[in-house]
């Protein structure tokens, strides 16, 4: 299976838009049921897809990720997975944001403070995660799921994850 994309840079996100005759923001729009496909939610079988456009161009996608056997306050929402995937690519300011399905009852109530956890996979690679905290409706994702967004963005994980 060839690696997910979760990025697009801007040159490509121009191409795309002018071949498909929109503009690049009705792109991110048109992008967003695409996305969802990568959604891994077996839990739920709720397919959220998350697309943003960061200052520099770029577009960013982010997804749910559900774990079995562990409680669903422990998932990733796309929203989260989209800001973290920001972070990891260092990009300064998301400026625009398509969603398929509003923010959650729970990404809304939280709070905390700083924190970071590093992850070893079975082949030597580290992901890190730090703690990561929306002033918009407070979608904070702890530092384990942000090292997990790490891991499946960059190509871990096949289906399985």
């Amino acid at each position: 299976m060839d690696r997910l994309r979760f990025v697009i840079d801007s040159a490509e996100a121009e191409e795309m838009a002018k071949q498909s005759g929109q503009t690049v923001l009705q792109l991110l729009r048109s992008l967003v049921k695409t996305t969802q496909i990568l959604a891994r939610p077996p839990i739920s079988k709720f397919h959220v897809g998350a697309v943003g456009m960061g200052s520099s161009g770029r577009i960013f996608f982010g997804v749910n990720l559900e774990f079995p056997g562990l409680p669903l306050n422990q998932s990733v929402h796309a929203e989260q997975f989209l800001i973290t995937n920001l972070s990891l690519n260092a990009e300064q300011c998301l400026k625009y944001l398509a969603v398929s399905a509003a923010p959650c009852g729970h990404c809304r109530p939280r709070s905390g403070c700083p924190s970071g956890v590093a992850l070893l996979d079975v082949e030597g690679k580290i992901y890190k995660g730090s703690y990561m905290e929306s002033a918009a409706y407070n979608p904070s994702l702890p530092p384990a799921q942000a090292a997990l967004v790490a891991y499946v963005a960059s190509g871990g994980g096949g289906g399985g994850l």
